[in-house]
Protein backbone atom coordinates (compact mmCIF):
# COMPACT_ATOMS: atom_id res chain seq x y z
CA UNK A 1 0.00 0.00 0.00
CA UNK A 2 1.41 3.37 -0.97
CA UNK A 3 1.17 6.53 1.11
CA UNK A 4 -1.37 7.76 -1.41
CA UNK A 5 -3.70 4.84 -0.48
CA UNK A 6 -3.24 5.14 3.30
CA UNK A 7 -6.37 5.50 5.44
CA UNK A 8 -6.90 9.08 6.55
CA UNK A 9 -6.53 9.62 10.31
CA UNK A 10 -8.92 11.89 12.18
CA UNK A 11 -9.82 12.71 15.74
CA UNK A 12 -12.46 10.33 17.07
CA UNK A 13 -15.92 11.73 17.75
CA UNK A 14 -16.80 9.26 20.52
CA UNK A 15 -15.32 7.65 23.62
CA UNK A 16 -14.64 3.90 23.66
CA UNK A 17 -15.77 3.40 27.26
CA UNK A 18 -19.03 1.58 26.33
CA UNK A 19 -16.96 -1.04 24.48
CA UNK A 20 -14.75 -1.58 27.51
CA UNK A 21 -17.78 -1.68 29.81
CA UNK A 22 -19.11 -4.61 27.78
CA UNK A 23 -15.82 -6.49 27.87
CA UNK A 24 -14.90 -5.87 31.50
CA UNK A 25 -18.45 -6.28 32.77
CA UNK A 26 -18.28 -9.94 31.72
CA UNK A 27 -15.57 -10.38 34.37
CA UNK A 28 -16.54 -7.74 36.90
CA UNK A 29 -20.18 -8.46 37.59
CA UNK A 30 -19.79 -12.20 38.26
CA UNK A 31 -16.96 -11.26 40.64
CA UNK A 32 -19.43 -9.02 42.48
CA UNK A 33 -21.85 -11.94 42.82
CA UNK A 34 -19.04 -14.05 44.29
CA UNK A 35 -18.21 -11.29 46.79
CA UNK A 36 -21.86 -11.26 47.81
CA UNK A 37 -21.91 -15.06 48.15
CA UNK A 38 -18.82 -14.92 50.38
CA UNK A 39 -20.51 -12.26 52.55
CA UNK A 40 -17.57 -9.95 52.02
CA UNK A 41 -19.69 -6.83 52.45
CA UNK A 42 -21.26 -8.13 55.65
CA UNK A 43 -17.77 -8.59 57.07
CA UNK A 44 -16.95 -4.93 56.40
CA UNK A 45 -20.16 -3.79 58.04
CA UNK A 46 -18.58 -4.49 61.42
CA UNK A 47 -15.48 -2.30 60.96
CA UNK A 48 -13.09 -1.17 58.16
CA UNK A 49 -10.43 -3.81 57.55
CA UNK A 50 -7.07 -4.11 55.81
CA UNK A 51 -6.47 -6.53 52.96
CA UNK A 52 -4.57 -8.90 55.25
CA UNK A 53 -7.35 -8.86 57.84
CA UNK A 54 -9.93 -9.67 55.17
CA UNK A 55 -7.78 -12.55 53.90
CA UNK A 56 -7.58 -14.05 57.37
CA UNK A 57 -11.28 -13.59 58.12
CA UNK A 58 -12.42 -15.19 54.86
CA UNK A 59 -9.61 -17.66 54.27
CA UNK A 60 -8.66 -16.15 50.91
CA UNK A 61 -5.13 -15.53 49.66
CA UNK A 62 -4.10 -11.98 48.76
CA UNK A 63 -4.36 -11.94 44.96
CA UNK A 64 -8.01 -13.04 44.53
CA UNK A 65 -9.04 -11.11 47.65
CA UNK A 66 -7.52 -7.93 46.26
CA UNK A 67 -9.23 -8.59 42.91
CA UNK A 68 -12.68 -8.97 44.47
CA UNK A 69 -12.15 -5.84 46.56
CA UNK A 70 -10.99 -3.90 43.50
CA UNK A 71 -14.14 -4.86 41.60
CA UNK A 72 -16.37 -3.86 44.51
CA UNK A 73 -14.47 -0.58 44.85
CA UNK A 74 -14.79 0.20 41.14
CA UNK A 75 -18.54 -0.35 41.40
CA UNK A 76 -18.81 2.07 44.33
CA UNK A 77 -19.71 -0.57 46.88
CA UNK A 78 -16.49 -0.32 48.91
CA UNK A 79 -14.14 2.60 49.61
CA UNK A 80 -10.40 2.24 50.27
CA UNK A 81 -9.03 4.83 52.71
CA UNK A 82 -5.56 4.72 54.25
CA UNK A 83 -5.18 1.02 53.50
CA UNK A 84 -8.51 -0.05 54.97
CA UNK A 85 -11.67 -1.12 53.15
CA UNK A 86 -15.06 0.14 54.30
CA UNK A 87 -18.61 0.05 53.01
CA UNK A 88 -20.08 2.98 51.10
CA UNK A 89 -23.59 4.30 51.81
CA UNK A 90 -24.77 2.38 48.70
CA UNK A 91 -23.81 -0.95 50.25
CA UNK A 92 -25.14 0.03 53.66
CA UNK A 93 -28.51 0.87 52.11
CA UNK A 94 -28.88 -2.13 49.81
CA UNK A 95 -26.47 -4.97 50.58
CA UNK A 96 -26.74 -5.61 54.31
CA UNK A 97 -29.46 -8.07 55.40
CA UNK A 98 -30.27 -5.78 58.32
CA UNK A 99 -31.27 -2.97 55.95
CA UNK A 100 -35.00 -2.49 55.24
CA UNK A 101 -34.05 -1.97 51.59
CA UNK A 102 -31.89 -5.11 51.26
CA UNK A 103 -31.20 -6.03 47.61
CA UNK A 104 -29.20 -9.20 48.23
CA UNK A 105 -32.13 -11.57 47.69
CA UNK A 106 -32.12 -10.48 44.06
CA UNK A 107 -28.46 -11.46 43.76
CA UNK A 108 -29.23 -14.84 45.38
CA UNK A 109 -31.89 -15.56 42.75
CA UNK A 110 -29.77 -14.30 39.87
CA UNK A 111 -26.73 -16.42 40.68
CA UNK A 112 -28.04 -19.88 39.56
CA UNK A 113 -29.40 -18.61 36.22
CA UNK A 114 -26.49 -16.34 35.32
CA UNK A 115 -25.34 -18.86 32.68
CA UNK A 116 -28.42 -18.03 30.59
CA UNK A 117 -26.67 -14.80 29.57
CA UNK A 118 -23.54 -16.46 28.22
CA UNK A 119 -22.76 -15.59 24.56
CA UNK A 120 -23.53 -19.17 23.45
CA UNK A 121 -26.88 -19.24 25.22
CA UNK A 122 -27.87 -15.81 23.92
CA UNK A 123 -26.85 -16.79 20.38
CA UNK A 124 -29.05 -19.89 20.60
CA UNK A 125 -31.95 -17.80 21.88
CA UNK A 126 -31.56 -15.35 18.99
CA UNK A 127 -31.22 -18.03 16.31
CA UNK A 128 -34.02 -20.28 17.59
CA UNK A 129 -36.42 -17.69 19.06
CA UNK A 130 -36.74 -20.01 22.06
CA UNK A 131 -36.03 -19.47 25.78
CA UNK A 132 -32.87 -21.04 27.15
CA UNK A 133 -31.78 -22.56 30.46
CA UNK A 134 -34.29 -23.39 33.21
CA UNK A 135 -37.02 -21.40 31.44
CA UNK A 136 -36.81 -23.32 28.15
CA UNK A 137 -39.79 -25.52 29.07
CA UNK A 138 -42.55 -23.35 30.59
CA UNK A 139 -44.68 -26.40 31.37
CA UNK A 140 -41.82 -28.28 33.00
CA UNK A 141 -38.83 -26.68 34.68
CA UNK A 142 -40.46 -23.30 35.17
CA UNK A 143 -43.55 -24.82 36.72
CA UNK A 144 -41.43 -26.82 39.14
CA UNK A 145 -39.31 -23.76 39.86
CA UNK A 146 -42.41 -21.76 40.77
CA UNK A 147 -43.78 -24.48 43.03
CA UNK A 148 -40.48 -24.80 44.91
CA UNK A 149 -39.20 -21.25 44.87
CA UNK A 150 -42.26 -19.02 45.23
CA UNK A 151 -41.05 -17.69 48.58
CA UNK A 152 -37.53 -17.01 47.30
CA UNK A 153 -38.92 -15.29 44.23
CA UNK A 154 -41.10 -13.08 46.41
CA UNK A 155 -38.08 -12.03 48.48
CA UNK A 156 -36.18 -11.40 45.25
CA UNK A 157 -38.85 -9.05 43.92
CA UNK A 158 -39.04 -7.36 47.32
CA UNK A 159 -35.34 -6.55 46.94
CA UNK A 160 -35.99 -4.90 43.59
CA UNK A 161 -39.13 -3.06 44.74
CA UNK A 162 -38.65 -1.73 48.26
CA UNK A 163 -36.23 1.07 47.31
CA UNK A 164 -38.53 2.59 44.67
CA UNK A 165 -41.52 1.90 46.93
CA UNK A 166 -40.11 4.24 49.57
CA UNK A 167 -39.62 6.98 46.96
CA UNK A 168 -42.59 7.19 44.58
CA UNK A 169 -45.29 7.93 47.21
CA UNK A 170 -43.60 11.29 47.81
CA UNK A 171 -44.37 12.31 44.22
CA UNK A 172 -48.10 11.53 44.18
CA UNK A 173 -50.93 13.09 46.15
CA UNK A 174 -52.80 10.16 47.69
CA UNK A 175 -54.45 12.20 50.42
CA UNK A 176 -57.98 11.69 49.07
CA UNK A 177 -57.60 7.89 48.96
CA UNK A 178 -58.32 5.54 51.83
CA UNK A 179 -57.75 1.97 50.51
CA UNK A 180 -55.10 0.94 47.97
CA UNK A 181 -55.28 -2.48 46.32
CA UNK A 182 -51.77 -3.72 45.51
CA UNK A 183 -52.45 -6.20 42.70
CA UNK A 184 -50.32 -9.31 42.38
CA UNK A 185 -47.43 -7.70 44.19
CA UNK A 186 -45.91 -10.52 46.20
CA UNK A 187 -44.27 -9.02 49.28
CA UNK A 188 -46.46 -5.91 49.30
CA UNK A 189 -43.43 -3.63 49.04
CA UNK A 190 -45.35 -0.84 47.31
CA UNK A 191 -48.20 -1.10 49.79
CA UNK A 192 -45.57 -0.73 52.53
CA UNK A 193 -44.13 2.36 50.88
CA UNK A 194 -47.51 3.96 50.27
CA UNK A 195 -48.99 3.54 53.74
CA UNK A 196 -45.69 4.45 55.35
CA UNK A 197 -45.80 7.86 53.63
CA UNK A 198 -49.59 8.49 53.78
CA UNK A 199 -50.84 7.96 57.36
CA UNK A 200 -54.55 7.92 56.45
CA UNK A 201 -54.10 5.22 53.79
CA UNK A 202 -54.40 1.50 54.32
CA UNK A 203 -53.64 -1.21 51.76
CA UNK A 204 -54.82 -4.62 50.65
CA UNK A 205 -52.27 -6.89 48.97
CA UNK A 206 -53.82 -9.34 46.51
CA UNK A 207 -51.82 -12.46 45.69
CA UNK A 208 -52.01 -16.23 45.65
CA UNK A 209 -52.11 -18.31 48.86
CA UNK A 210 -48.43 -19.37 49.00
CA UNK A 211 -47.39 -15.72 49.13
CA UNK A 212 -49.80 -14.45 51.78
CA UNK A 213 -47.74 -15.57 54.77
CA UNK A 214 -44.75 -13.64 53.44
CA UNK A 215 -46.86 -10.52 53.00
CA UNK A 216 -47.85 -10.71 56.65
CA UNK A 217 -44.23 -11.17 57.69
CA UNK A 218 -43.02 -8.17 55.68
CA UNK A 219 -45.85 -5.98 56.97
CA UNK A 220 -44.92 -6.94 60.53
CA UNK A 221 -41.24 -6.28 59.87
CA UNK A 222 -42.03 -2.69 58.93
CA UNK A 223 -44.51 -2.24 61.79
CA UNK A 224 -47.51 -1.98 59.46
CA UNK A 225 -49.55 -5.10 60.24
CA UNK A 226 -52.52 -3.02 61.32
CA UNK A 227 -52.68 -1.10 58.05
CA UNK A 228 -51.89 -3.79 55.45
CA UNK A 229 -54.26 -6.72 54.96
CA UNK A 230 -54.16 -9.65 52.54
CA UNK A 231 -56.68 -10.83 49.98
CA UNK A 232 -55.90 -14.32 48.67
CA UNK A 233 -56.87 -14.57 45.00
CA UNK A 234 -55.71 -15.11 41.44
CA UNK A 235 -55.52 -11.63 39.92
CA UNK A 236 -56.21 -13.02 36.43
CA UNK A 237 -59.37 -14.95 37.32
CA UNK A 238 -60.90 -13.81 40.59
CA UNK A 239 -62.88 -10.63 41.35
CA UNK A 240 -61.11 -7.79 43.16
CA UNK A 241 -62.19 -6.32 46.50
CA UNK A 242 -63.50 -2.74 46.19
CA UNK A 243 -60.74 -0.19 46.96
CA UNK A 244 -60.63 3.42 45.76
CA UNK A 245 -57.09 3.10 44.33
CA UNK A 246 -55.44 0.32 42.31
CA UNK A 247 -51.68 -0.17 42.13
CA UNK A 248 -50.00 -2.31 39.46
CA UNK A 249 -46.23 -2.77 39.51
CA UNK A 250 -44.32 -5.24 37.30
CA UNK A 251 -47.64 -6.95 36.52
CA UNK A 252 -48.98 -5.65 33.18
CA UNK A 253 -46.37 -7.59 31.20
CA UNK A 254 -47.81 -10.83 32.60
Amino acid sequence: MSEHDAVAMRRLRTDDRPLWDVMLGVCGYPAMLVAHELKLLELLAETPLSLDEICVAKGIVRRPAETLLAVCTSLGLIALTEGRYALTPLSEDYLLPSSPTYFGWFYDAWRPIYSIWSPDSLRDAVMTDHPQGPFSDPAGASAAWWAEQAANFTRTMHSASIGPALAWPEGLDLSRHRVMLDVGRGSGAHAIGAVNHWPDLRAVVLDQPPICALVRAFAAQYGLSGRISIHSADCFRDPFPPPDLHFYGMIFHD
